[in-house]
């Protein structure tokens, strides 16, 4: 892929969200910004920094024209009452002290909507602190508060291998995988990892997978299909994923039923018509990793889906003084509901999302109780829907339930857990923050991999502000 293309394809993505991917704010002509407001400045102007964002400068300048010159007000505009009044409700500010604080927010600061409810900063006290907080609009916001180089680190993140690699080299043991090139000019080739044994396993053992034409000859059989045979005999059930892909983008799980392939897409219940044409396709776009489903622990395995894995997502970071835990969350896979939206046919999937204490211990939901009282009614009319809720929602009854049952619980080997994220940190060096998946898997928790680019709006939930007490940016 040529830098054309790369710069062709950036530009077009941020000109489709209508509006700037950052802030704008008038705080950024002051003299003497806090770094929080710095950091938000930086992500505006260079999305990341390096000639790809320096070649963004101008369109993020047209985006701000168009955003300052109307398309704020019609964004204030569209904000209904309904949700004001239940988010009166459930914080005490009434509408139209609401309306004056988000039309500070939007206006002054150009904070979306949507977060401006999902992370509460209508509450008292709260609106004058925007600056501590990154919000997912603003692509490049991880490595505008990293030191300079760190987008290197941000590269080997997003390459899932190689930051295997990496952890293995610092004893900590990861996800077996067998790693499957693009299927390109009629070719594929396959690297495997052997088992690697919990949290304090040696490196993988690496064999070979012989390579395998693309395209089946007349007569012959179905490369693909070989090649998921060679999978379902190592592991009963397999996992297939982008390399460096993210939030499931072209993820699939395979198993057999009664001698046929079985193949479920991402966080779907219903198996594809044709699973070796899908599974074709989706080779042909980039590289894969195919990995075994882990079983849940059974601390937690009477209240998790089975056919998914419990996993807590450890977000680290580093404001000066080395890596620190940040946010610590339980994401508890629930039994895949039917799909009720009009036009939605697959069956969803949801998770449980539960703040831990320092010692392991699940002590509540991580959905804040204020956006839980706008959330219970059916109908969200704030503009930039309140995505992050999806992961938490189910019927109320049997969420409510489940929560219950996971109070209480521990996570096994929670120290050694989050010791090892700080050890996978510091490999790291000036990158801001990292959010880690680990699997609490049967036999010992199992990390699966490292996010520079991930969601925000969970960790704040339980955090505060992730940019909150950041030093004047480091050279």
């Amino acid at each position: 892929m040529g830098w054309q293309t790369v710069v062709y394809q950036r530009v077009a993505w941020v000109c489709r969200q209508g509006r700037p991917a950052g802030l704008v704010s008038r705080d950024y002509l002051c003299l003497g910004v806090t770094p929080e407001v710095a950091t938000h400045r930086r992500a505006l102007l260079r999305r990341g920094g390096g000639w790809r964002g320096a070649a963004m400068v101008p369109v993020q300048l047209w985006l701000s024209a168009r955003w300052l010159n109307g398309g704020r007000d019609m964004v204030l505009n569209g904000v209904a009452t309904e949700p004001m009044d239940r988010f009166a409700v459930a914080t005490g500010v009434a509408a139209p002290v609401q309306r004056r604080r988000l039309d500070v927010l939007v206006r002054r600061h150009s904070v979306p909507v949507g977060d401006v409810y999902r992370l509460g900063l209508l509450r008292d006290g709260w609106q004058g602190r925007w600056a501590e907080f990154a919000y997912d609009v603003e692509v490049g916001w991880n490595a505008a508060a990293s030191g300079c180089g760190a987008m290197r680190h941000v590269r080997t993140l997003s390459n899932k291998p190689a930051m295997a690699a990496v952890l293995t080299q610092s004893g900590i043991a990861t996800v077996p995988s067998i790693q499957v090139a693009r299927r390109a000019e009629g070719r594929t080739e396959a690297t495997a990892q052997g088992a690697a044994r919990g949290l304090a396993g040696g490196a993988p053992d690496v064999e070979r997978v012989p390579s395998m034409a693309g395209t089946p000859r007349r007569g012959g059989p179905d490369p693909v299909a070989a090649m998921v045979d060679a999978w379902l005999s190592r592991w009963p059930v397999v996992h297939v994923k982008r390399s460096q892909g993210s939030r499931g983008e072209g993820a699939c799980e395979i198993h057999r039923e009664g001698g046929a392939v079985v193949l479920r897409e991402y966080q779907t219940a219903r198996p594809v018509n044709d699973p070796m044409q899908w599974l074709s396709t989706e080779l042909a776009v980039t590289d894969h990793l195919v990995q075994p489903r882990l079983v849940t622990h059974a601390t937690f395995a009477a209240v998790a889906d089975p056919s998914d894995v419990v996993t807590c997502r450890i977000v680290t970071r580093d404001v000066g003084n080395g890596p620190e835990v940040f946010s610590c969350c339980l994401e508890v896979p629930l039994p895949p509901t039917p799909g009720s939206a009009e036009g939605q046919d697959d069956d969803r999937q949801f998770y449980l999302l539960m703040r831990i204490d320092e010692d392991g211990k699940v002590v509540g939901s991580a959905v804040p109780p204020w956006l839980k009282s706008v959330e219970s009614q059916d109908a969200v009319s704030v503009p930039e829907a309140m995505d992050a809720l999806t992961a938490s929602r189910s019927s109320a009854a049997g969420r409510i339930s489940r929560e219950s049952v996971l109070i209480g619980l521990r996570v096994p080997d929670f120290n050694r857990l989050t010791a090892y994220c700080l050890r996978a940190h510091k490999q790291l060096p000036g990158l801001f923050a990292v959010a880690w998946d680990v699997a609490v898997a049967e036999g010992g928790n199992v990390f699966l991999e490292g996010n520079a680019g991930f969601g925000t709006v969970v960790p704040q939930w339980l955090g505060g502000g992730l940019l909150a007490g950041l030093p004047a940016r480091r050279r």
